[in-house]
């Protein structure tokens, strides 16, 4: 699996010292089997891979992915550094909206089980379940959770009501709810981008165009020109 000559010195090197650093023998099959798949993970880049490819790479079934995997970040997880926000950014380019009754829901897809684990935790956190009773990979929440859960993540950034006024947004006292002291909030932001794609497009579900979310602040300017572009005065 690991080909290049300087990829393999580093591999051998590193699962040297780990062999030894221990006493001879004393490693179990598991910690060996476990160590050996954070060590090609890393060296190969294969986060990015989806458990079936994965799957393919180590030869072993789609489960024992999920499992190694889990096991990996949880042992590894300071060396990793893994960023459970930058994963759920990335599942939001196949995020799709549900409409059920007069209800909006969001669904996405997280195969990695310490990122979806950490997105429920942060869920409970804000006082919000979400439901994975069809499939264990998929996560819905509707829509005042899953706009609770982008405030956070984008660190319940203040917004300046002075910037609309500097982008020429004409819109957003009448279709922006605000909170009890008259500011406009990210979470409202956020709410009112959802409501108005779901109005335009008349469809039941349909992907939710979140795919221009990255985490950053910027994503905050090209937020309240789509949602003024929604509802335009």
């Amino acid at each position: 699996m690991i080909t290049e000559p300087d990829r393999l010195q580093v591999f051998a090197a590193d699962f040297l010292n780990f062999y030894l650093e221990r006493g001879l023998g004393s490693l179990t099959k598991k910690d060996i089997d476990l160590h050996i798949f954070h060590l090609i993970s890393r060296i190969e880049q294969l986060d990015a891979k989806s458990n079936h490819q994965m799957a393919l790479d180590f030869k072993i079934t789609p489960t024992k992915i999920k499992t190694l995997r889990f096991e990996r970040n949880l042992k590894y997880q300071q060396e990793i550094q893994i960023d459970i926000n930058n994963e759920f950014f990335k599942c939001l380019s196949k995020v799709k909206l549900k409409k059920i009754g007069s209800n909006n829901w969001i669904a996405f897809n997280i195969e990695n089980t310490f990122v979806r684990e950490g997105i429920k935790a942060k869920l409970k956190r804000l006082n919000h379940f979400s439901d994975s009773s069809f499939n264990a990979e998929i996560i819905s929440l509707d829509i005042e959770a899953f706009s609770d859960l982008i405030s956070e993540m984008y660190n319940n950034f203040e917004i300046d009501e002075n910037l609309f006024n500097k982008l020429n947004v004409k819109a957003m006292d009448t279709v922006m709810e605000k909170d009890k002291e008259g500011n406009i909030t990210l979470k409202n932001l956020f709410k009112a981008f959802i409501e108005g794609v779901v109005t335009e497009s008349g469809v039941n579900t349909f992907s939710s165009g979140l795919s221009f979310l990255t985490g950053g602040t910027n994503d905050i300017l090209s937020l309240i020109l789509r949602v003024n572009n929604l509802f335009p005065s």
